[in-house]
């Protein structure tokens, strides 16, 4: 699949994701975008089979070489917008409201509300509520991390509008945690990455408590210790996604394995490449700035395995194709779109800017890596956010 086929099946992915989100597509069975799907994979097979046997004989490519790549586009909306409507319709489903006493998994880390309390999304029965708690509840469940299961006295409610306005978290309702009653140590993989969690955590116990929220976020992603003035501070400064884990620190991880892959045949080598990026994606709980990178780092993996190496541009598209195929609701995320945004603008822009900015190269490429990704995320943020800090682009 050529570059622009790659980034014609992303873009018709998302669009299909959104259509069904808003609302401006009827129905879509899941079996037609499964159909439709396995029929354009089966038409690109035919049209491979039939350039090759049309190269030997000397002759132009077949018409069906033209086609099969719109079929792949179609029938990537149409799955996404079947995969969406189906997600939708398990959160609209109606939750039990009421009183409960039940086991819950931790999704996520708990995190401060901003009230006086703490907020986590977790799993009941299935489904995945916002729970929040005060007072001796809120010490007791902000001691728990993601995986971890925690036996709470709560009531559960239906949906609010916050828990509605996070559609890519897949919440179906919100409970409200009254006593949290025991607790214990989740599944082995989990608990692998807690004990990671934590003895990071307990080595940057000798800095001061700003340097160790901050140490937090560059390595984990982790902002929830930041005081409300560095939060200020950064947005400010347009610098947030320093404090967002994405292609820099999947890029250290694996340099880190680098020595052990190096000496591994090609098939070892990819799994051992796409384990340590489904660790890494637990371990920083694979908020979707972290899906992005490790999404293109699988891409990337798999086609060098192959011996079929893809550019940046194509990695990108298919690695966000995949990612919105595998969860259409992904496409409501701000941090998402940011992410996807940004990564386009310095693959598709820096090396057009980088010419055309005066100075010496040590100066005129970074600036125009940072001009590229300033630019694509600036409408996003401004629709968003109201602004563009004006500080972003020297930060």
């Amino acid at each position: 699949m050529s570059d622009r086929w790659a980034v014609a099946l992303a873009v018709a992915v998302a669009v299909g994701a959104v259509a069904a989100v808003a609302g401006w597509v009827r129905p879509v069975p899941l079996p037609a975008g499964i159909a439709a799907l396995a029929g354009a994979a089966l038409a690109h097979r035919l049209a491979a089979g039939r350039r090759r046997s049309t190269r030997r004989a000397g002759c132009l490519g077949a018409p069906t070489a033209a086609t099969a790549p719109v079929l792949l586009c179609l029938a990537g909306a149409l799955l996404a917008a079947a995969l969406a409507q189906r997600s939708l319709a398990g959160l609209e489903r109606p939750v039990r409201t009421g009183p409960v006493t039940a086991e819950v998994e931790l999704v996520g880390d708990p995190a401060p509300d901003g009230h006086g309390g703490i907020s986590v999304d977790v799993r009941l029965a299935g489904r995945r509520y916002r729970a929040r708690a005060d007072g001796a509840a809120a010490t007791a469940l902000g001691a728990r991390l993601a995986g971890e299961r925690a036996t709470v006295i709560a009531t559960r409610g239906a949906p609010g509008p916050v828990e509605t306005g996070l559609r890519y978290r897949h919440l179906a309702g919100r409970l409200d945690v009254a006593t949290v009653v025991g607790w214990r140590p989740g599944a082995g993989l989990s608990r692998a990455a807690n004990g990671l969690r934590r003895t990071l955590a307990a080595g940057a116990e000798v800095l001061p408590a700003r340097q160790r929220a901050l140490l937090a976020g560059v390595t984990l992603g982790d902002d929830r210790d930041q005081p409300p003035d560095m939060t200020d501070a950064f947005r400010a400064a347009g610098l947030t996604h320093l404090l967002a884990v994405s292609g820099e620190n999947v890029a250290f991880a694996l340099l880190i394995v680098t020595p052990v892959l190096t000496r591994l045949r090609f098939g070892p080598r990819l799994v051992v490449t796409l384990a340590v990026l489904a660790g890494f994606a637990l371990l920083t709980r694979a908020e979707p700035s972290v899906l992005r990178a490790t999404a293109m780092a699988s891409v990337t993996a798999i086609a060098a395995a192959l011996g079929r190496p893809a550019t940046a541009l194509r990695t990108l598209a298919l690695g966000v194709a995949g990612m919105l195929l595998v969860d259409p609701l992904l496409v409501t995320s701000v941090g998402f779109q940011l992410s996807v945004a940004g990564t386009a603008g310095i693959v598709v822009g820096a090396h057009h800017i980088a010419p055309l900015v005066p100075g010496p190269r040590w100066l005129a490429t970074p600036l125009a890596v940072t001009l590229a990704a300033q630019t694509a995320v600036a409408p996003i943020l401004v629709a968003t956010f109201g602004s563009v800090p004006v500080a972003s682009l020297p930060a």
